[in-house]
């Protein structure tokens, strides 16, 4: 909603001024951390920016076959490092390529934030396994599981599942997901087990 896009604004805004008034009035314990602070803030406003641009572009792109089973093995390279540093394990099974007649920069965005989302509430030492079909994607993700009553809730904007903003990313990931797949008509099915989050695309 535009007063959620307003706050997700304004907030870091308020963040950067306030630890610049800090850094003006030299009333900082510890300037490293105040300069750490805007940096911070900076990268997450242009994460936020990025995405609600995004947003307005799903479907205008060139249109050509895509296979999945690339885009999903580029986007796990590009998110090696967050998946060392968690020490998660991988694991993929191909049943054949997954095709699609899309824009190659909607699939990427896509599979990106379904990955970075199976990445970042996962757990330390944890496991993502990917199932790729010819028409359809499966990814399950150990972590916290999603409550059955929110299921519906994560592909809102800048929904989280715990309130506070403390986690990474502009909040807006899923309903990028959400948005792309309605417009490429795939399904989502979203599900757990006693282990996992489980991530189903079908078209």
């Amino acid at each position: 909603s535009e007063a959620n896009v307003s706050h997700d604004l304004r907030t870091p805004l308020t963040v950067m001024s306030s630890n610049l008034y800090l850094i003006e009035q030299k009333k900082y314990q510890n300037i490293e951390k105040n300069i750490e602070n805007i940096k911070k803030t900076v990268e997450y406003m242009k994460k936020l920016v990025s995405d609600l641009l995004f947003f307005s572009q799903i479907g205008e792109r060139k249109k050509e076959k895509i296979v999945l089973n690339k885009i999903i093995k580029d986007q796990l390279n590009l998110f090696a490092p967050k998946i060392i540093e968690k020490n998660i394990q991988v694991y993929i099974r191909e049943d054949g390529p997954a095709e699609i007649f899309a824009s190659e920069r909607d699939m990427e965005m896509l599979i990106s934030n379904l990955i970075e989302n199976a990445i970042k509430y996962n757990y330390q030492n944890g496991e993502i396994w990917i199932w790729i079909k010819p028409r359809q994607i499966e990814i399950r993700n150990t972590g916290k599981l999603i409550k059955k009553e929110n299921i519906k809730k994560i592909f809102e904007r800048f929904y989280r599942e715990e309130k506070s903003r403390t986690t990474e990313g502009s909040g807006l990931g899923l309903s990028i997901v959400k948005e792309i797949a309605d417009h490429y008509k795939i399904k989502i099915k979203v599900d757990t087990d006693e282990k996992y989050n489980i991530f189903i695309l079908k078209w």
